[in-house]
C-alpha cells in the first residue's frame, strides 16, 4: 500500500468516528469569502450530519447575537462567539440557551483608542455595540492594506504597554481586540467539556489562518479550497469546493463514512 492510499484510509477511519464538527462562519458557511449568503447546500449538509448523529458547533469571532441566532435557527447544537468569550449550548425542547462567558475583561477602551489614533485606517465595527469582550476594527483601506495597518496597531499597543492585556488577531474580515487568554480553541474546549466530547473526535473546518487556533487540536483538520494558504498547508483535508460548498462536501463525506460503519 502506498503512502497516499494509507493516508486516505486513515482519514476515512477518522471520519467514521467523528462525533462533532466545529465550523467557522464567515467564509466557511457563506457562499464565498466576500459575501454573507449561506447556500442551501450548507443546510442540506447540516441535515445529513444530524441524521448521522453528528453534533454541529459554530465557532466564530462574530458577536454573540449573530452566532447564537444562526446556530439556533440553522439547527446547530452549540456556539462559540467573540473568539471564545461566549459559549452556549442548546438543550433539546427548551427555548432558553445555557450561556457561559469565560472571558473576564472587556478591552473596549483599547479598540476605541486604536480607532481614534488611526482614523484613516480603521473604524469600529457596527457590531461593537453588541459585543462585550471581543471588539472588531474594520479596515478602511481594504484587506490589501492589512499588513501595514496591523503593524501600526502593534506600534500603538507597544507604545501604550497594552500587549500584556490583549490578544490581537486578523480574521480576513476585521482586526479583533480580545482579552488575554481568549481564543476560539479555549471556547471550543469549554463547549466540548460541556458536551462530553473529546476533541480528537471533532472535525474542524475554516477558511482563515486565524481558524487554525481552534482547528489545530481537532482530530481532522479541514480547510475549504479558497482558504488562506497558511491554513491549507497545515490541514489534513482541503475541500474541492469553496466556502459553504466545501463545508457541504465535508458533511456528505462524514455522513457517508458513518453509513459504511453502520452497515458493517
Amino acid at each position: 500500500m502506498n503512502e497516499k492510499m494509507a493516508r486516505a484510509l486513515e482519514l476515512f477511519e477518522k471520519l467514521k468516528n467523528v462525533e462533532a464538527i466545529a465550523t467557522d462562519l464567515d467564509g466557511t458557511l457563506t457562499e464565498n469569502r466576500q459575501g454573507y449568503r449561506i447556500p442551501v447546500e450548507v443546510i442540506e449538509g447540516m441535515s445529513l450530519l444530524r441524521k448521522a448523529g453528528v453534533k454541529i458547533f459554530f465557532v466564530s469571532a462574530n458577536s454573540f447575537p449573530i452566532v447564537y441566532g444562526l446556530a439556533r435557527y440553522l439547527g446547530a447544537d452549540g456556539a462559540v462567539a467573540e473568539n471564545g468569550c461566549f459559549v452556549s449550548t442548546f438543550e433539546g425542547g427548551t427555548k432558553r440557551p445555557y450561556i457561559v462567558e469565560p472571558c473576564k475583561d472587556a478591552p473596549r477602551d483599547v479598540a476605541k483608542l486604536i480607532a481614534e489614533r488611526l482614523p484613516n485606517l480603521v473604524r469600529e465595527s457596527w457590531q461593537n455595540e453588541f459585543r462585550k469582550h471581543d471588539f472588531a476594527l474594520e479596515l478602511i483601506g481594504g484587506a490589501h492594506n492589512a499588513k501595514d495597518t496591523i503593524k501600526e496597531i502593534k506600534r500603538i499597543l507597544s507604545d501604550e504597554g497594552l500587549f500584556e492585556r490583549i490578544e490581537l488577531n486578523y480574521s480576513g474580515y476585521a482586526v479583533h481586540i480580545s482579552p488575554k487568554g481568549a481564543g476560539k480553541l479555549a471556547g471550543l474546549k469549554y463547549l466540548l467539556s460541556m458536551q462530553g466530547i473529546n476533541i480528537s473526535r471533532v472535525a474542524g473546518i475554516g477558511d482563515s489562518a486565524m481558524d487554525w487556533d481552534f482547528i489545530r487540536e481537532t482530530g481532522i483538520k479541514v480547510a475549504v479550497s479558497n482558504a488562506d494558504e497558511e491554513l491549507k498547508e497545515k490541514s489534513d483535508i482541503i475541500t474541492d469546493y469553496e466556502s459553504g460548498f466545501g463545508f457541504a462536501q465535508l458533511c456528505k463525506a462524514i455522513a457517508e463514512a458513518k453509513l459504511v460503519k453502520d452497515q458493517r
